[in-house]
């Protein structure tokens, strides 16, 4: 009985620390400093300037944003949406079974 407890408490507490990731994802999202820092080691590792796509005026297979620099194209058509989507997943996966917080399975 004490090991189904104690693996009980451990799906507690790591449920309880999912709130703790989004947080830190969100936080991650809308800060510039943390991008700007990923951006530039990209840059550093494909070891030249990073090409902004061509755009057009009517663009049906990507996605077509109307950005100045290359930095903030990536930004607003991948990594945002990257971020927006793992951070709605977890919220989905772990708010579908509030019994997992009090350590109760279904």
């Amino acid at each position: 009985m004490l090991i189904f407890l104690g693996s009980a408490k451990d799906v507690q507490g790591a449920y309880n620390d999912v709130g703790t990731v989004i947080d830190a994802i969100t936080a991650t999202r809308s800060s510039d400093d943390t991008y700007s820092h990923m951006f530039d080691t990209m840059e550093r590792l494909y070891e030249d300037v990073l090409p902004l796509p061509r755009r057009a005026g009517r663009q049906t297979l990507r996605s077509n944003h109307d950005c100045s620099t290359a930095k903030e194209y990536y930004r607003v058509a991948y990594f945002l949406p990257y971020i927006d989507h793992l951070v709605a997943d977890l919220n989905r996966r772990f708010t579908q079974c509030p019994q997992l917080a009090k350590g109760e399975c279904p």
